[in-house]
């Protein structure tokens, strides 16, 4: 057992971290010993004041206690999970919120759970990109080859990305909070015969229970509009090892109008927040390589008008977008590539 007490100023200027005097032994939190390391990582609770809330705040605090010969470092990790914290009076509306998005996906992945075979259109998409109008083959000719990676899918759904990146070589473990989805996953993988380079786990994202630097690549669809992307991507940050890449498709809502036209009451959750161009700009620097790209200005009604999913609606999309930069604003994707 070991004491230590730590104080800085968070990611958010508005948040002050204190970390109270502590103990950090099996008690303390979660804990992984890595084999031969000589490092500790610890998971604890902790508190922290927000000034513009004027409140405070439960977070996560992940820690590496080195040890050197007979000496011992406690260094609290750079990714301090203040932005995923929780104000202290609604734990109970968290913990509501998240049963109301697990309800919402089990509901929703229950209704194709009797079609489980690889979808090989889709998995072409990602094994043999060639076309940067169609937003998956774009991500895919980022991210590049995963062949012996470890890979988190982070927020996985139904599984069907897991199959892929692990048809493609990786050995991916893949979270989500939806039971049926993870029951899926599961089922997904090994119909398709990458069962033993598949581990679907519950978990929430925001944060994980995984060591840092625990995944050479991080892959995500439609996953940081539900945790918030700044909490998500200073998790992934975390998570990632140096150098790590992560891939994410996410839903962008800048235009508050166009927003409206959302069917939120039948298609979405209540808790689901759009990202915007100007967050993502905002935590560019966090990552050594930071690149965005907005897609689907008409495809954006694709759910309503049938028509507007064919490729060459995609195509003028993407034609659009090269051209005029502003029209992002009414863009309803965006593909997120980066590396730490």
């Amino acid at each position: 057992m070991f004491w230590g007490a730590y104080r800085r100023a968070a990611p958010r200027s508005d948040i002050t971290f204190l970390l109270a005097p502590a103990a950090y032994d099996a008690e303390a939190g979660r804990h992984w010993q890595m084999p031969g390391v000589g490092t500790l990582f610890a998971k604890s609770r902790a508190k922290a004041y927000s000034q513009e809330a004027q409140r405070p705040f439960d977070c996560v605090v992940h820690f590496e206690i080195i040890f050197r010969g007979n000496t011992m470092a406690i260094m609290p990790n750079a990714s301090i999970h203040l932005d995923a914290a929780i104000p202290a009076d609604s734990e109970g509306q968290e913990q509501a919120r998240l049963t109301d998005e697990a309800r919402f996906a089990d509901q929703n992945y229950s209704r194709h759970a009797h079609n489980l075979l690889l979808n090989q259109i889709m998995f072409r998409k990602y094994a043999d990109p060639h076309h940067d109008w169609d937003w998956r083959q774009y991500g895919a000719k980022l991210l590049g080859s995963v062949k012996g990676c470890r890979v988190l899918d982070y927020g996985c759904g139904q599984g069907e990305e897991a199959t892929y990146l692990a048809k493609m070589g990786a050995q991916v473990t893949a979270i989500d909070i939806s039971p049926v989805g993870i029951g899926l996953t599961k089922a997904r993988a090994k119909l398709n015969g990458v069962g033993d380079r598949v581990s679907a786990m519950l978990m929430r994202c925001d944060p994980t229970e995984f060591p840092s630097e625990s995944f050479d690549v991080i892959h995500g669809f439609g996953i940081l509009h539900h945790i918030g992307l700044q909490i998500g991507l200073v998790e992934i940050k975390r998570l990632l090892r140096p150098g790590g890449r992560g891939l994410f498709f996410e839903h962008m809502g800048n235009s508050k109008t166009i927003e409206r036209l959302r069917p939120k009451e039948k298609d979405y959750t209540k808790g689901e927040r759009p990202v915007t161009w100007k967050e993502v700009q905002e935590i560019r620097p966090e990552f050594s390589k930071f690149l965005a790209r907005p897609f689907h200005i008409a495809s954006r009604l694709r759910k309503r008008v049938q028509l507007l999913n064919r490729p060459v609606v995609k195509r003028v999309d993407h034609a659009i977008l090269s051209a005029l930069p502003f029209m992002r604003h009414f863009a309803s994707g965006m593909v997120i590539y980066l590396e730490k």
